[in-house]
């Protein structure tokens, strides 16, 4: 490599090889020549000019590395905590199920219906002061909701609580499908998914007095 040094600039490295003219090959009695063409005076010289060649930046290219690192990452935290609410519903869901199984058809019944109220809290209609005759008011006159009201009040508070059976907690619980199933349809997906993931039950779950053993050790927990 040829170095050349320039003034301001220093001793820079030739890149490359200058043109020259090509030798002329082949037979050399087909080479022609011209008597009339003089040697020149002039003296022939390579001058070598300098260019100055711009850097190019690489912060574009380390921004593009920072997030093609970093966006993963973000969107995974994000999932995880949208999905965070979902999968704590269904851990307790588990939790309480099992407890009211344990417990008998008092505690299933008021169950079936807590798990009713905390599903319609999340798609924005929670009142969890509010009995289960009282929420009946709420919303629309529904023969199943009025069913499962009278059921669980009679279970909780009146004329049932020590003759309730093992039939009265399965309706209970076909009832409380029935209701979650229907108030879901009733909206679109998109409100469906964010009901999916609210936190509203989470934050005041609703219980009713069969079943706030479980329900104090979820908060205590919490």
């Amino acid at each position: 490599m040829w170095r050349v040094a320039f003034s301001g600039y220093g001793w820079l490295p030739v890149i490359g090889t200058p043109k020259q003219a090509k030798p002329t090959t082949g037979d050399p009695n087909l080479q022609k020549s011209n008597s009339a063409v003089l040697p020149s005076n002039d003296i022939s010289i390579q001058v070598f000019i300098p260019i100055v060649l711009s850097q190019p930046s690489i912060f574009l290219k380390q921004v593009q590395r920072i997030v093609v690192i970093v966006l993963p990452i973000l969107l995974l935290l994000l999932a995880v905590y949208l999905l965070a609410p979902a999968i704590a519903k269904s851990v307790r869901r588990t939790r309480r199920r099992t407890s009211a199984q344990h417990d008998g058809p008092r505690a299933r019944v008021a169950l079936a219906y807590s798990e009713w109220r905390d599903h319609a809290s999340d798609f924005g209609y929670g009142r969890p002061t509010e009995t289960p005759l009282q929420y009946l008011a709420r919303l629309a006159d529904d023969e199943e909701q009025r069913e499962l009201a009278w059921l669980v009040t009679r279970v909780v508070w009146g004329d049932m609580r020590d003759t309730v059976d093992e039939n009265d907690a399965a309706t209970a619980e076909e009832l409380s499908r029935a209701l979650r199933r229907r108030l879901s349809m009733a909206h679109s997906p998109l409100l469906r998914v964010i009901a999916m993931v609210s936190r509203l039950s989470l934050r005041d779950p609703y219980a009713l007095p069969a079943e706030r053993h479980w329900w104090r050790s979820d908060r205590e927990a919490a």
